[in-house]
């Protein structure tokens, strides 16, 4: 019998099988990745899953998805396919890694579930 943990890692495992060219298709721009894997992560995890886009002008140097699943903390820090992050989001990442969190600059879908399977590894 499969634990709730190793449900979710199969999902994704299925997730980027069926899918393997459209979730490593990166986007010129950010939204649009974030739209995406929003998307995704909302039909792939249902409610297995909490998280909030946070990117908006008050909140510089946060991730732009944050998030929790299985009990673990995640950020996502979108970038589009030629984008690096501010000294602020590195400051930022670091803190949070300090802090016991996960979090990871992506660029495709795949990435994103990819640095969500990890956390659940853990």
């Amino acid at each position: 019998m499969l634990d709730k943990r190793d449900e979710l890692i199969n999902r994704i495992d299925k997730e980027l099988f069926l899918h393997p060219l459209e979730y490593k298709k990166t986007y010129s721009k950010e939204v649009n990745l974030q739209n995406k894997v929003i998307k995704v992560l909302k039909q792939l995890f249902k409610d297995d899953i909490w998280f909030a886009k946070i990117s908006d002008r008050y909140n510089k140097g946060i991730p732009d998805i944050v998030g929790c699943i299985d009990g673990m903390f995640f950020g996502l820090e979108l970038k589009r396919d030629t984008g690096r992050p501010s000294k602020l989001q590195l400051y930022t990442i670091d803190k949070i890694k300090q802090a016991g969190g996960s979090v990871c600059i992506v660029r495709t879908v795949e990435e994103s579930l990819l640095t969500i399977k990890s956390i659940l590894m853990i």
